[in-house]
């Protein structure tokens, strides 16, 4: 029965796939669908071919090994997918061809030229400051050693300093994204310029994951701006080959390997999320075997209310990625973990509403789909980002600090009445 679900899931995004090419128009629900297939279908079609990754802990094990789990799983993709689906055939239904031609969509580049000047200037002087800052570090060291693990440095001063470095990687991301924008015909400079960012990140905080979130932030930017799937494939392609090189030559560099060598496993933990998605739903089956949440809402509460201080709010509860990898490890109860494994925000969603946060999370994945694509292209833009983001990675510090920019560019775009910020 499992494997019927997984083949209709499999077809139904296929299907998906295929209306999505005939959109004359670029829609948010576009990159937020191939993001959420590459994260959550792909590692299905390969577990039909190559069977269930050889898992070193024995909580994600159980999960995926459970049938109910994969049935609810399975049921969960396929509403995914009729729900994607639903949505694109509306679009469809409504598009005016002759209106909305892709190459209309160039007025989303040239509408955002009044902001050029001053967006390129931020996007040169940050990399410079991470230089000088680097080459003034108390222990230059560990920057030249890209394999180097963060979480085995002692020396506090060396960790206060990281851990502020670690801000400018968002600027550094930031940057990449800016550069990708205004570099209308994807110039060999602008290329090599945008490497030598991303490579910057790697030396900053030495994490893989951030190369993806860049090349995927890359590729939502030519979605928005309707450039064509067989022009940009090939190039994203050896983007994301040279990318999954790099993280098995730096599990090998780091002896991170000598705890599961499997690249398959590495791949499931690194670039897919329906292992992570499959725990939260057994956990939610079997609370008596795994824990991640006290009580219903709990990350949630967080989510909305972080900023409230934990002096004022002693039971403040913590990021949901924290309960997450507690209950991977097996704890009973929160307990600090010092590395992490970013769930995506599909889970969180379970956790804290049981088996009805399947449905609940991509209904309201859908709902902002929509919301955004009412908006102006600088909310329409970072929200797309936002929540393809959240697909693949959790709600960090930097992705809080969007929220904010999203909804001041919102209550902008409301003051000059949708003119100047707008779409078309």
């Amino acid at each position: 029965m499992v494997v019927t679900l997984q083949i209709i899931s499999i077809v139904l995004a296929a299907i998906n796939l295929v209306l999505l090419c005939r959109m004359k128009r670029i829609h948010t629900i576009i990159p937020i669908i191939i993001v959420f297939d590459f994260v959550m279908v792909v590692p299905i079609l390969l577990e039909l071919i190559l069977g269930i990754p050889d898992i070193p802990y024995p909580t994600i094990a159980l999960a995926m090994n459970d049938q109910k789990t994969s049935i609810i799983f399975c049921i969960f993709l396929i509403f995914a997918q009729l729900s994607f689906g639903y949505e694109i055939t509306r679009l469809l239904s409504t598009q005016n061809v002759s209106s909305t031609n892709l190459n209309s969509n160039k007025s989303v580049y040239f509408n955002s030229l009044r902001y050029k000047n001053f967006l390129l200037v931020f996007s040169y002087i940050v990399p410079i400051v991470v230089i000088i800052l680097i080459l003034g570090s108390p222990d230059i060291t560990y920057f030249l050693d890209i394999f180097s693990d963060p979480t085995r440095i002692y020396n506090q001063q060396i960790q206060t300093y990281i851990k502020y470095m670690g801000i400018l990687n968002y600027a550094l991301l930031l940057s990449v994204m800016v550069n990708k924008w205004y570099d209308n015909n994807g110039t060999l400079y602008g290329r090599i310029i945008r490497i030598l960012y991303i490579l910057l990140m790697i030396i900053i905080i030495h994490k893989r994951t951030f190369m993806m979130i860049a090349i995927g932030a890359c590729l939502v930017i030519d979605i928005i701006k309707g450039k064509k799937i067989r022009g940009i494939f090939p190039w994203y392609l050896i983007y994301i080959l040279f990318a999954a090189f790099y993280f098995v030559y730096y599990a090998y560099a780091t002896g991170k390997a000598g705890y599961n060598d499997d690249w398959y496993y590495e791949a499931n933990e690194y670039f897919f999320r329906s292992m992570h998605m499959r725990f939260a739903i057994f956990a939610a089956l079997n609370p008596n075997e795994v824990h991640i949440l006290d009580y219903p809402g709990q990350s949630i509460l967080f989510d909305l209310f972080y900023f409230i201080p934990r002096s004022l709010w002693a039971s403040k509860p913590w990021p949901y990625i924290y309960y997450f990898i507690s209950g991977v490890m097996g704890y009973s109860s929160y307990e600090y973990v010092s590395w992490q494994m970013p769930p995506s925000y599909y889970p969180e969603f379970v956790s804290n509403f049981g088996v009805l946060g399947i449905f609940i999370s991509v209904i309201i994945t859908v709902w902002i789909s929509r919301f955004l694509d009412n908006r102006g292209i600088i909310v329409k833009l970072l929200g797309t980002s936002f929540v393809c983001l959240l697909e693949i990675y959790y709600y960090d510090n930097a992705l809080k600090v969007l929220v904010i920019i999203i909804i001041f560019f919102y209550f902008l775009e409301l003051k000059k009445g949708n003119t100047s910020l707008h779409y078309e």
